[in-house]
């Protein structure tokens, strides 16, 4: 009976709407019904929500920010941390390209942040070396990878690569509370090449973001469940007040829409407010 109804109401939706309409009316449910789509405000797509619930946990250890961008971003975290009174003090912030590091110079220096601040001109990766990145005229959507390279307004860049590994022990960093990681597809390199500070479980939190540019890495969000649940992190979805925790990958959750995850060592107790959800397509959720 419930498959007739829902058969009626598709053909119902088809005959009113036409094909291309209801196309289109379907992925704005889907991605209203998923918590996609937020954006990159860090006011409004719940980034700043977990950060600064991370940082009120009383935490101690640096900060790794892997795509530093304008240093925006920076700022906004070197904010929240005065106002919060943090016990964490420093950013190891990571831009590869040239234009990009001189804005987040100029940002930071025009906040007085440069003083807690370290910028790398490094791109982070699974190895150290050199690659060519792709930069878009903006400089917002910069990468390694073709999605975001349109055939007007691109340049390229030869840059740095490092692995995380390699500057933490570099670094004496032993001790690290985040890492946050925004490069445009490359996010799952960037995990790799910090694999045995994830195995020591040197790292509490690991913030990424998950979009379309992972199809022109050739990565599934599956990737990242394979690599940081069997490492002793549990894993969510960031939405704009909770985190939505999945206890497995389930095959629906890749359609490459915009979105951030986060991940933290099993044994923490998070501040931020935690909905589990145990089958993808669950009608109820459990609260931590």
């Amino acid at each position: 009976m419930r498959r007739a109804l829902k058969s009626l109401a598709v053909f119902s939706l088809r005959q009113t709407l036409r094909y291309r309409r209801l196309r289109h009316l379907g992925r704005w449910l889907n991605v209203a019904a998923n918590g996609d789509g937020l954006g990159d405000d860090w006011n409004s797509n719940g980034e700043r929500m977990v950060f600064e619930n991370i940082i009120s946990s009383a935490a101690h250890g640096a900060i790794l920010e892997v795509g530093a961008h304008d240093g925006s971003h920076t700022v906004a975290m070197i904010e929240a941390m005065r106002r919060a009174r943090s016990c964490v003090h420093t950013i190891h912030s990571f831009e590869p390209s040239a234009a990009n590091a001189a804005r987040w110079i100029d940002t930071t220096a025009n906040a007085g942040a440069d003083d807690c601040v370290v910028l790398n001109r490094a791109a982070c990766s699974d190895s150290s070396g050199e690659a060519i990145l792709r930069c878009r005229a903006g400089g917002g959507r910069n990468g390694f990878h073709e999605t975001y390279a349109g055939p007007e307004g691109d340049s390229t860049e030869t840059v740095r690569t490092t692995t995380l590994d390699e500057y933490a022990r570099a670094a004496g960093l032993s001790e690290l509370l985040l890492l946050k990681i925004d490069t445009e597809g490359h996010d799952l390199q960037v995990l790799r090449g910090a694999l045995e500070l994830l195995q020591s479980k040197q790292i509490q939190y690991v913030q990424f973001e998950y979009n379309s540019a992972w199809i022109a890495s050739r990565h599934f969000l599956k990737d990242a469940f394979d690599l940081l649940l069997p490492r002793g992190y549990f894993i969510g979805k960031i939405h704009k007040t909770f985190i939505e925790r999945f206890i497995e990958w389930d095959y629906r959750l890749e359609w490459f829409e915009q979105t951030n995850f986060v991940a933290w060592i099993e044994h923490i107790d998070p501040l931020f407010p935690i909905e589990v959800t145990r089958g993808y397509l669950d009608h109820k959720s459990s609260s931590e």
